[in-house]
């Protein structure tokens, strides 16, 4: 088990940091067309979600927090939801959620649902920009 959990930190760090600069990271690539709601064929950056994991290998993901005034935080998704769906992928794993945000570009939407005790909520959410990463980065540094 420990092992497990080195082994985890270890590959999922850079995917935690990925995921959060919606940055994409190397591994491979399989054809996700069909993941791509296209907004606007001109924009051309990553698309940014800003929400944090409980345990990015566990089971079921749970959010644990959010980059302030990020698409994830604004869209209604709290903190302790479940993830159940994201943009058509039912129950996703930490690696297919990465690979959904970075096949997405900003200004695309994503559909989300999440289980909050006893309900099931759908929210839909416009991916922001890497840029605003930096910026509330550095708000956060500045306070």
């Amino acid at each position: 088990m420990i092992e497990r959990v080195t082994e985890a930190k270890k590959v999922c760090l850079p995917f935690v940091v990925g995921l959060l600069l919606g940055c994409e990271q190397e591994q491979p690539n399989p054809p996700v067309a069909h993941l791509r709601d296209i907004t606007t064929e001109t924009e051309q950056t990553p698309g940014f979600l800003g929400i944090t994991l409980v345990d990015p290998i566990a089971e079921t993901l749970v959010v644990s927090g959010f980059v302030p005034g990020s698409p994830a935080e604004t869209s209604g998704v709290r903190v302790g939801d479940r993830i159940l769906r994201l943009h058509r992928q039912r129950n996703p794993t930490f690696q297919q959620l990465q690979l959904i945000v970075s096949e997405l570009k900003s200004g695309d939407r994503v559909g989300i649902r999440v289980g909050r005790e006893d309900e099931e909520l759908e929210y839909e959410v416009e991916l922001t920009n890497a840029a605003f990463v930096q910026s509330a980065m550095e708000e956060q540094v500045a306070q």
